[in-house]
């Protein structure tokens, strides 16, 4: 089929007549190229809250005692935990984002029904110039021989980085997966003797 064109009287488009079908004309609008509209930046929220970075996980501290896992009955056993700041990358409402984690405090459940809370994690009887089953803000005396489990939970401050859009603090502490030992305690009899264990080794009540 043969075909010519022109542009039509009004400029709006084009004429194609078709050989045999004299005065036939359709008008053809011209293609614009439509640019897609570019959706305005939207900020975060000003606030952010401790569900909101549920998904952003602290690593649990470590955890070690004095005596190492085993303890003796009505004697303080002395925890000592630490925990770094650390910062956690990931992405948040739509946006790139880093989270900082700073220490704030720790729980130490005993696993015999008593509970605590620390600002700090502790520190060995020796680096606090203390004796040994001496009380220390980290230490717990068992009132009964047995078998525990001592779960350490590391509390953390969290502060939102939106790069551009500046940061955020999040309101209240953020938990750490907990750290657990295994605690064993004894029962610890002691004997009155004439001389001490280092004058008679073999005396009663020394180890022989």
């Amino acid at each position: 089929m043969d075909e010519a064109t022109q542009e039509t009287a009004d400029g709006q488009g084009r004429c194609i007549r078709n050989f045999g079908v004299t005065g036939l004309c359709i008008d053809i609008p011209e293609e614009v190229d439509e640019q897609p509209e570019v959706a305005a930046p939207v900020a975060p929220p000003a606030y952010v809250t401790v569900s909101d970075i549920a998904s952003f996980v602290p690593a649990p501290p470590s955890v070690t005692t004095e005596p190492d896992g085993i303890g003796a009955r009505g004697l303080p056993l002395n925890a000592i935990a630490t925990a770094q700041p650390q910062t956690v990358h990931g992405e948040l409402f739509g946006f790139p984002v880093s989270v900082a984690f700073a220490p704030a405090g720790f729980r130490q459940d005993w696993g015999d029904g008593t509970v605590t809370e620390t600002a700090q994690g502790g520190a060995s009887w020796s680096a606090l110039q203390q004796a040994e089953f001496t009380p220390t803000d980290t230490s717990h005396a068992y009132a009964t021989k047995g078998s525990y489990s001592l779960t350490v939970t590391a509390l953390y401050t969290a502060v939102v980085d939106f790069g551009p859009w500046g940061t955020r603090a999040v309101d209240g502490v953020v938990e750490a997966p907990a750290a657990a030992r295994d605690i064993r305690i004894v029962e610890v009899h002691t004997a009155l003797v004439q001389r001490d264990c280092l004058q008679d080794p073999a005396g009663v009540g020394c180890p022989g």
